[in-house]
C-alpha cells in the first residue's frame, strides 16, 4: 500500500508510469475540486489516494485503522480505466472523508477481480468515469480518456 497525497507523490519509481498518469489525474481532481470549492485540498481532513501494491490484496488495512482487507469492501463506487489496467474505487469513511483506491488488475487475486468488476456492473457509469469491466476486452462501455492523456503531460 502507498499512500498518494500530493501530485509530488505520484513520482514514486516503485510505481509504474500508466498508473502514475491515472493517479496524477485522480489527484489533479481532489485538488480541483476542493479548489472550487473555496476550501482548498487538504488530504488529512479530504482524503486521498490509495495504491495497491500486490501483497496488499488480502491483508487488513490497520495502517488506515480499517479491520478489512480489500476484499471485503463495500466501495460507494468503483470505476475501470482501460488505459492504465487500474479499478478506482472510492471508500467513504465518513460525511468529508475519503479513501480512493487505485487497483491494477496484475494485483488482484481472480477472486477480489470479479467482486470489483461485479461493482462497476452494479455501478451507474458517467460520462468521462473510464469503462465497465465484465466485457473490457469484447465490449467496453465507452468514455472520454483525454483527461488521462492530459494528466501524461
Amino acid at each position: 500500500m502507498i499512500s498518494v497525497r500530493t501530485l509530488a507523490d505520484c513520482n514514486n519509481p516503485i510505481i509504474p508510469e500508466k498508473h502514475q498518469y491515472l493517479l496524477r489525474l485522480k489527484i489533479q481532481q481532489l485538488i480541483d475540486t476542493f479548489t472550487d470549492d473555496n476550501y482548498g485540498y487538504y488530504p488529512e481532513r479530504d482524503g486521498y489516494l490509495i495504491y495497491i501494491q500486490t501483497v496488499d490484496d488480502n491483508i487488513a488495512f490497520t495502517e488506515l485503522d480499517m479491520h478489512q482487507t480489500l476484499a471485503e469492501f463495500q466501495f460507494e463506487a468503483v470505476m475501470f480505466c482501460v488505459y492504465s489496467q487500474c479499478f478506482a474505487a472510492v471508500l467513504v469513511t465518513n460525511n468529508s472523508f475519503a479513501y480512493e483506491f487505485i487497483i491494477p488488475v496484475e494485483n488482484l487475486s481472480l477472486s477480489t477481480l470479479k467482486r470489483l468488476e461485479h461493482q462497476v456492473d452494479q455501478a451507474q457509469m458517467q460520462p468521462g468515469d473510464c469503462y465497465s469491466s465484465s466485457r473490457l476486452r469484447s465490449n467496453p462501455k465507452r468514455c472520454s480518456i483525454i483527461d488521462l492523456e492530459s494528466a501524461m503531460l
